[in-house]
């Protein structure tokens, strides 16, 4: 696991609960880093996407943002509630 997933993890459990943030990180993130890099497929290299991720109810959201790299994205920033963690996570 990546500094910004585990910091990502610290503060949805700080949110939430133990439990919760475990099922978002493990579950959920996966199907947004996917979304991210289906996004970043249809944009040119250097440029920038940031999206933002609710959960159902409401109650939390995550905004990733990541520069395109032509064949995936870097993860630059995500953040929970305002918060954020830096990260040089790379998606191909």
């Amino acid at each position: 696991m990546t500094d910004w997933m585990v910091s990502l993890q610290q503060q949805l459990t700080e949110r939430t609960d133990p439990a919760r943030a475990g099922h978002v990180i493990s579950r959920l993130l996966p199907q947004m880093l996917a979304d991210m890099n289906r996004m970043a497929q249809k944009k040119k290299a250097g440029e920038t996407l940031t999206e933002e991720y609710r959960l159902d109810d409401g109650s939390l959201s995550i905004t990733l943002t990541g520069v395109c790299t032509g064949n995936g994205i870097d993860i630059t920033n995500a953040a929970c509630g305002g918060k954020a963690h830096t990260s040089d996570r790379q998606i191909r």
